[in-house]
């Protein structure tokens, strides 16, 4: 059986379960409170697909980045660094906004993500499973 899991900071806990298919949907409030939760998923998951909405704080300069409920790929980043790599190739970071330099292929940010483990999914990505 396939599964996936989509963590987006915008959707409550929820687990669906189909004969081929486990979908869960978590809140993920900057990686601290569902951590544990979050590495356990991960570990039996095919695919991950975490609200990358920004890619750090720099993006609003002048927004209180506090009141958006979204964690920085920078802040997931670091909380799944501890995976071992086949568990972060796992991770596909979505919902990316116009300002996330992560959209722009081979730039610095982009390639920090992928150096680290992690991908960056693209406007019609197909997820096979």
């Amino acid at each position: 059986m396939s599964s996936i899991c989509f963590f987006l900071s915008t959707c409550s806990s929820q687990l669906t379960h189909d004969p081929y298919l486990v979908i869960l949907s978590i809140t993920q409030d900057g990686g601290s409170t569902h951590a544990q939760n979050i590495f356990k998923i991960i570990l039996n998951t095919d695919i991950a697909l975490l609200d990358g909405t920004f890619y750090s704080q720099n993006e609003l300069p002048h927004r209180n980045i506090e009141e958006i409920p979204h964690p920085f790929i920078l802040e997931s980043i670091e909380l799944f660094l501890e995976l071992i790599t086949i568990n972060r190739n796992k991770i596909y970071f979505i919902h990316l906004n116009h300002s996330n330099p992560t959209l722009k292929l081979n730039s610095p940010e982009w390639i920090k993500v992928y150096k680290q483990g992690f991908n960056i999914s693209k406007e019609d990505d197909i997820f096979r499973l």
